[in-house]
């Protein structure tokens, strides 16, 4: 039980660390884009689709029907 304690902080520890990375807001982006039914896409979205944002820290653009 002890054990099962010092692993769960850790993991909360190295949760905080990464979460001050600039990976992870790209990633937040990305699953944020998804989540209201649009794709990352590179290049230009295809026909009947608009661009509604970017993923992946602006390498990437969101595309909306």
């Amino acid at each position: 039980m002890k054990l099962q304690r010092m692993l769960h902080i850790e993991a909360l520890h190295l949760m905080r660390l990464l979460w001050n990375q600039p990976v992870l807001p790209n990633l937040l982006g990305h699953y944020d884009c998804r989540s209201q039914g649009n794709f990352c896409r590179a290049g230009t979205c295809p026909p009947t689709f608009a661009v509604s944002g970017t993923c992946h820290g602006g390498l990437l653009k969101c595309c909306s029907k």
